[in-house]
């Protein structure tokens, strides 16, 4: 299991696969550049929506369009994700700059989001884990205080800070192309205001892009990212830090089933289309072995709104 991240190497004993499976997972890291069409759908759906409002202004169409504007762009920037795990090309240059373009519309660039994100796969739920609600505060008041702020403006704060954080971590070289993504993301948007001011749609700009995108698109991705890590045992095995909710087959579809995070960190090199495949592959183990696999958004979230934070006055656990 080549492909396999160094931290999840150890927790492969642990489920204890057969060669069988060992070789339906191998067959399952392949890439099928078909799916890497389904990007061209969700700026479909985008444009669409956008079209929708224009033409008929109204709470109706907006209450239509923006949902899915914002579930387009959501989308887009985990086919970013994967790109920055080399799952839609397999060719670093094409990756990079495809998810560069998918990283765009949800203001992220490819190196500020890519360069800490292997950070918190090699050191999940640690102290150096730039992800972990631990190592935001040391006050326990304030951890809770952000816990809960997450679900409103996570994304926000996310965005922001994994820029800063990608500038100290990354390498002479990552941080040159960082540099470079950061002027073209600007310049995008600048463009793009500009250009809304000059010709005069800028109120259509808002309705279309901006504020579906911080409204619904960041909502979803803070959702997201509460199921994923959060409430875990962070002092546990990998397979106890990182939880999988199979949800819906329309939510996987819409998440690029991401909500299948475990397999995800398991198998890293995996591409989103084939996590459901792994996940039923390992779900005999994960029986076996007491991992928690949610079937409910909802459920969970209403569970976790009701804990809070738990180990709020912990030690973030220091990664060996």
């Amino acid at each position: 299991m080549a492909a396999a991240s160094q931290q999840s190497r150890s927790e492969l004993f642990a489920l204890n696969l057969t060669d069988r499976q060992r070789e339906q997972i191998k067959a399952l890291h392949r890439i099928r550049l078909v799916w890497n069409l389904v990007a061209l759908g969700y700026f479909a759906a985008w444009g669409a929506a956008a079209y929708l409002m224009i033409a008929w202004p109204s709470w109706v169409t907006y209450a239509i369009g923006y949902p899915v504007i914002g579930i387009a762009v959501h989308a887009l920037a985990i086919l970013m994700h994967d790109a920055i795990h080399g799952n839609l090309f397999r060719n670093r240059t094409l990756d990079r700059w495809v998810g560069l373009a998918l990283g765009i519309p949800n203001t992220m660039t490819f190196s500020g989001y890519g360069i800490p994100h292997m950070q918190h796969h090699r050191y999940l739920r640690t102290d150096r884990d730039p992800d972990e609600i631990l190592n935001i505060t040391e006050s326990p008041v304030r951890r809770q205080i952000a816990f809960y702020a997450w679900i409103l403006c996570g994304m926000v704060y996310y965005t922001d800070r994994l820029s800063r954080i990608a500038g100290k971590l990354g390498n002479e070289r990552q941080v040159a192309e960082l540099k470079v993504e950061q002027r073209i993301k600007l310049g995008v948007q600048a463009a793009a205001i500009a250009l809304s001011l000059i010709f005069g749609f800028f109120y259509e700009l808002l309705h279309v892009w901006v504020l579906p995108s911080l409204l619904f698109g960041t909502l979803f991705g803070n959702i997201r990212g509460w199921a994923e890590h959060w409430t875990t045992e962070p002092g546990a095995g990998l397979l106890h830090r990182t939880r999988t909710v199979t949800s819906t087959p329309l939510v996987s579809f819409l998440n690029c089933n991401l909500n299948y995070h475990l397999e995800h960190h398991l198998f890293p090199g995996v591409p989103w289309y084939n996590l459901q495949k792994v996940h039923h592959i390992l779900l005999p183990a994960y029986r076996r072995l007491g991992v928690e696999v949610e079937s409910s958004y909802l459920r969970l979230l209403w569970r976790i709104f009701r804990s809070g934070l738990p180990g709020a006055d912990a030690t973030p656990v220091r990664a060996a």
